[in-house]
């Protein structure tokens, strides 16, 4: 690893862990569920009000599992405009992969605010938190065109005839030792 990639690396991982500028007045900072959880919940439910309403995802349950998870959020003029959450325990052992594994379920950038790379920045600094030896899996859910080509820009591949009965297919990340 070169000393730039090195330097990035620690600069997206370190830095982060106040609050890091981004474009557009956006900033980023490490989730914490005692002061982010109420309104990352309320943003989840405005980028998924469709599952939300359709009774797939139940906010107590999304609550709870909030609770658990590490990540990012993203803030505009102090509000949360998007999140990244991940389960980042490294007993988890992906039973195909058999490997360290991280499963990000909890992912949304406001509508109002999408297109604008807040989604992509989040996605590199959970990759900066997970290093080259922890595997990322994710369904994404919205829009699959879009987030299967947002994901492999950052190095997702999809993995073929993986649909779930939510029309998400499974994306990974394989860890690079």
């Amino acid at each position: 690893m070169s000393y730039k990639q090195k330097y990035q690396k620690y600069k997206l991982k370190y830095l982060s862990l106040k609050y890091q500028k981004g474009g557009n007045g956006i900033e980023y900072v490490k989730y914490n569920s005692d002061k982010h959880l109420k309104n990352v919940i309320k943003l989840d439910m405005e980028v998924f009000k469709e599952q939300y309403e359709k009774g797939i995802f139940k906010k107590k349950e999304t609550e709870k599992e909030y609770l658990k998870y590490n990540g990012h959020v993203a803030f505009l003029n102090d509000k949360i405009v998007g999140f990244i959450l991940y389960n980042m325990d490294p007993q988890y052992k992906n039973p195909e992969y058999q490997t360290n594994t991280w499963y990000f379920s909890g992912f949304g950038v406001s509508p109002d605010h999408q297109g604008k790379g807040i989604g992509k920045q989040l996605l590199n600094l959970m990759i900066a938190d997970a290093g080259n030896n922890i595997t990322l899996i994710t369904r994404p859910l919205g829009d699959q065109e879009y987030l299967v080509k947002m994901y492999e820009k950052v190095g997702f591949k999809l993995v073929p005839d993986t649909k779930n009965k939510l029309g998400s297919s499974l994306m990974i990340r394989k860890a690079h030792k």
